[in-house]
């Protein structure tokens, strides 16, 4: 969230007054009590300087009286003030986004604070004698311009004077394209997820139709987003398969989800390499009749989120199967039940993510809900489980936001709060859509944010920007219904976009599906484009 223009968008959502348009009373909340029958009622701060500079690099020099000279840091004080002598920041200019790196000279001082325009504080790092440095983040060009920061040395419990300095950003403008890639390069198909891998390049997950069959298929590309042809690598040789998700976690591990389709039977599949150019290990491969959406990554924990069939009037159930190191994942199964209704709601998982503890899983439940018992109806639902305590918590929707709703997809924000994208619609469902925020106690905040022409180009994907604000990938919406569509929302602050990224070559069907953002803010999308080939952008933040 930005709540001004200040660098590094380190404000946090709770410095902003919230924009209240639905209630809590928009919710209706279900404990485990109420899942089992019974009727009782998510920018990052500046990074200190270099992680392996410590206090004790510092060294006592000896003047040539024999007798010795304090530098700041040991000994007797010595006679002069802290001071600083040089201030150098670089880059200069700052054209990229990336680290913004200062270095202080710095005379009789046991440090130097930093005080950014904001007025937060930042101790620097001691880097050996009477030098001090720091890092700050240069991560949207909605922050391109002159800014302030104010240097104080310090030595126990004196400070020297403070020393201005500046630093201008000049980022590309936020929204605007640096890379549009689509056509018939790898063939027919389309990108289904983006991944990051430790050392910048981006790598895709997608479907290429091969003989009208479809097959799987991993592409890298550098930073710039070039790519040579032996970066595009098939993914269960020619088996036929769709594409469905993937996560890279930190160490650069890959997980993949994919749907294979075995003498005609549709399964589900989780892989890992553990690393770029390894070969494929084998995880598990669902059971016919189960489904699975999308993968959530925590550390060593991959979650593999869906439905399995439930046997019952509800048809089937939210299922998730979460896998720690070399330990088998028997799935863990949720049902929502309405008080006395019992199993009415068949729910549908659309996305997953850890958000601390929790798996948070989110969706639709189709089903006769309270106050609307004669029409099963879908309602946006948010499913918080905790594998540690085995709590369960349902947070469903009210006929308050909409006779239909239902979330699309899921983020977690720098609080470690719930963003939901999805939809809200009557009956006959001209679906408008909505971003939502939730805290561990419900709804706190809630925008529509623009007409679809139908759920098909609903949100396909959210993600949390470390530059302070949500990115939400979709279709076009009404008079644009076949754009590829990336926008920016600063929650609790507004509710217009703040920038809109679309592609729409004439006459050709787009659509953005998946998103991944970098450490300093760096935006790609893919999807499809030309009328049904993979599409890559990458788009400034």
């Amino acid at each position: 969230m930005r709540c001004s223009t200040f660098p590094l968008a380190l404000l946090l959502l709770t410095a902003c007054s919230p924009l209240a348009v639905a209630g809590f009373g928009d919710y209706e909340i279900a404990t485990d009590s109420e899942a089992d029958g019974s009727t009782s009622e998510p920018g990052g701060s500046p990074l200190p300087g270099s992680p392996n500079a410590t206090s004790d690099d510092a060294t006592t020099s000896t003047a040539t009286t024999g007798e010795p000279e304090s530098t700041g840091t040991s000994g007797s004080p010595p006679a002069g003030p802290p001071s600083i002598i040089d201030v150098e920041i670089s880059p200069k200019p700052i054209l990229h986004n990336g680290p913004i790196t200062i270095e202080v000279d710095a005379e009789d001082a046991d440090g130097v604070r930093l005080e950014l325009e904001s007025g937060e504080l930042i101790e620097l790092v001691d880097a050996g004698p009477g030098i001090f440095v720091g890092e700050l983040a240069a991560r949207t060009g909605l922050d391109n311009g002159e800014h302030p920061v104010t240097l104080t040395p310090w030595r126990e419990d004196q400070e020297g004077e403070p020393v201005e300095a500046t630093y201008t950003i000049s980022l590309p403008k936020a929204g605007s394209e640096g890379l549009w890639e689509t056509g018939d390069l790898i063939g027919a198909g389309f990108v289904s997820a983006l991944g990051l891998l430790p050392g910048g390049d981006v790598i895709e997950l997608g479907t290429v139709y091969i003989n009208d069959e479809p097959q799987c298929y991993l592409r890298r590309r550098d930073k710039s987003g070039a790519w040579w042809d032996a970066d595009v690598v098939p993914v269960l040789g020619d088996q036929t398969c769709t594409a469905m998700d993937l996560k890279v976690a930190d160490d650069g591990t890959i997980y993949l989800l994919l749907l294979r389709h075995d003498n005609g039977v549709a399964r589900w599949w989780l892989g890992k390499l553990p690393a770029w150019g390894d070969a494929t290990k084998n995880l598990r491969i669902g059971n016919p009749g189960e489904e699975a959406v999308a993968l959530a990554l925590d550390g060593e924990r991959v979650a593999v989120c869906g439905s399995v069939p439930s046997g019952d009037f509800d048809e089937k159930d939210a299922a998730a199967w979460i896998y720690a190191p070399d330990l088998p994942a028997p799935p863990k199964i949720f049902d929502y039940q309405v008080g006395m209704y019992g199993h009415w709601s068949g729910e549908t998982v659309r996305d997953c993510i850890f958000a601390g503890d929790e798996l948070v899983l989110v969706g639709d439940a189709l089903g006769k809900h309270e106050g609307q018992l004669e029409k099963a109806r879908n309602r946006h639902f948010i499913l918080r489980y905790n594998q540690l305590t085995q709590e369960e918590r349902w947070l469903v929707a009210s006929i308050g936001l909409g006779a239909q709703s239902g979330a699309t997809a899921v983020a977690v924000d720098d609080q470690g709060q719930v963003l939901t994208a999805g939809y809200r619609c009557a009956d006959d469902c001209d679906p408008m859509g909505m971003l939502q925020i939730h805290d561990a106690d419900g709804l706190v905040w809630h925008a529509d944010i623009g007409a679809w022409p139908n759920k098909g180009y609903a949100a396909r994907d959210l993600v949390w920007s470390p530059a302070g604000y949500a990115v939400l990938a979709s279709g076009g919406s009404q008079g644009s219904e076949d754009a590829f569509m990336v926008r920016a929302y600063a929650p609790g602050e507004q509710v217009a976009p703040l920038w809109t990224y679309t592609r729409a070559d004439a006459d050709l069907v787009h659509l953005a599906q998946t998103l991944v953002i970098g450490t300093f803010g760096e935006i790609w999308a893919a999807g499809f484009g030309a009328s049904g080939y993979p599409a890559v952008a990458q788009i400034a933040g």
